[in-house]
């Protein structure tokens, strides 16, 4: 549940990326500091916030014990490191 909620909230902030940098020209309000914090939220919606949220997912997905869940755990890692 919680991570439907994750996935939805990481789809609206493509949204709102797009209208924030129209709106801010077309009032006229952009400026240096805008610009880096606009770079700095973005880095963390677009790439760790999708990070943790394949993380959280694929850890869940292990339901296996012992040498069945390292396997798993590993072929996870192997995904999230060719994804990137």
């Amino acid at each position: 549940m919680i991570l439907t909620i994750a996935a939805k909230a990481i789809d609206l902030r493509f949204c709102f990326d797009s209208l924030d940098g129209r709106v801010a020209r077309m009032t006229g309000t952009n400026t240096e500091f805008e610009c880096s914090f606009d770079s700095l939220a973005d880095v963390v919606s677009f790439g760790v916030a999708p990070a943790i949220l394949a993380y959280a997912w694929g850890i869940r997905s292990v339901t296996g014990t012992g040498a069945e869940a390292l396997h798993q755990l590993g072929l996870f890692a192997w995904v999230c490191c060719l994804s990137s």
